[in-house]
């Protein structure tokens, strides 16, 4: 017979190995929660809209991609492009330099992987082929058509809103004096159209524009459409771009006020891009050392802060509470501290503006 003290004492050693071999286990479980799972890409190289110098690309393209994952993006695009592709038809049109781009990339591409595209064949864009070089230059004009007939484009010119001095070869769309003048529609109360490609135009750009070229249409928008802008992050540019739009801005809160609208699109700004180069507020300058600082603060932003102090109280802002201050290392690095390795922030401004305009 075991005495009681004894009986005692294996009680005690059986209590310790159970909560031991507990907390191993307990910590087998943690540690399996903290290892990074396989990351699934949201779009791929089959993706007919996306520019593939961006993906998986950069400095640190796995931790631009985690972050994408762990920010409420995939969910967030998902909720909005169901509600773009399923609701009342709509045109959505992204006006901006190749920051934005990038937003559009983004969007369509999540659109393509969620077979939310009218057809395999149901879009267009203007790459720039270059000789002896094995992909085209990005392309500075796109269209893309979702399953209920709803449109989304990337026209930087978009209503002759905005200037860039970019190379006339890989130059967005030029228009003479017959393209659409978003600014002279308003003063002559008529309603916006755009000028693009057409869906049967083929994917290159074509340099002559006009209204008889069959490569081309115009597109008439209405008050269920949706313009998103960004006055771009180049210096020289920028400046006359928000001019520009600040004046159409005034010219319909005019035309509203007085009950002249004749059915105009939601128009919506967002911030601009988050630049991360070795320079005091983190802006481009010739000549500039390579690499990206991790960490510049984005109210030294100047472009940021003009943004706000024009246009606030005019036109919804979207974006200019995401803070992308110590994320520098998530662009594409080396010389190009303004773009981004993608999945990563772009997808991430997208999500901004599902949420800020859609959600």
């Amino acid at each position: 017979m075991i005495s009681s003290s004894k009986s005692k004492n294996i009680a005690f050693i059986a209590l310790i190995i159970g909560v031991a071999c507990y907390h191993a286990g307990f910590q087998k479980r943690l540690l399996s929660l903290m290892e990074p799972k396989p990351l699934i890409f949201p779009y791929d190289d089959t993706c007919p809209l996306l520019c593939q110098e961006y993906l998986g690309k950069g400095a640190h393209p796995e931790e631009a991609h985690r972050f994408y994952a762990n920010s409420g993006a995939p969910k967030a695009l998902q909720q909005g492009l169901d509600k773009i592709s399923t609701e009342k038809q709509q045109k959505v049109v992204f006006v901006g330099d190749s920051n934005m781009r990038q937003i559009y990339m983004s969007i369509a591409c999540h659109a393509h992987s969620s077979n939310l595209w009218e057809s395999p064949e149901s879009y267009t864009a203007a790459w720039t082929l270059i000789e002896n070089q094995p992909l085209p230059a990005p392309y500075n004009d796109a269209r893309l058509k979702l399953r209920n007939s709803s449109e989304l484009f990337f026209s930087p010119k978009g209503g002759k809103l905005q200037i860039y001095s970019w190379n006339k070869k890989w130059d967005a769309m030029i228009t003479d004096d017959d393209g659409q003048d978003w600014l002279q529609s308003c003063k002559n109360r008529e309603i916006f159209a755009l000028d693009t490609y057409s869906m049967f135009a083929p994917n290159e750009k074509v340099h002559e524009w006009s209204k008889s070229n069959s490569s081309f249409e115009t597109v008439p928008l209405s008050a269920n459409d949706k313009v998103v802008i960004n006055a771009s992050m180049h210096r020289g540019v920028r400046e006359p771009n928000l001019e520009r739009l600040n004046e159409l801005l005034a010219c319909m809160a005019d035309a509203k006020e007085k009950g002249e609208d004749p059915g105009w699109p939601q128009l919506f700004y967002f911030r601009t891009n988050q630049l991360h180069f070795k320079t005091e507020n983190g802006n481009y300058i010739k000549g500039i050392e390579l690499g990206c600082d991790d960490y510049k603060d984005s109210m030294s932003n100047e472009f940021i802060r003009a943004e706000v102090d024009l246009l606030r109280g005019k036109i919804p802002l979207v974006g200019f509470d995401f803070n992308l201050d110590y994320l520098g290392r998530l662009h594409m690095g080396g010389r190009d501290c303004a773009h981004w390795s993608m999945p990563g922030v772009a997808d991430v401004y997208a999500r901004e503006i599902m949420k800020g305009v859609f959600l």
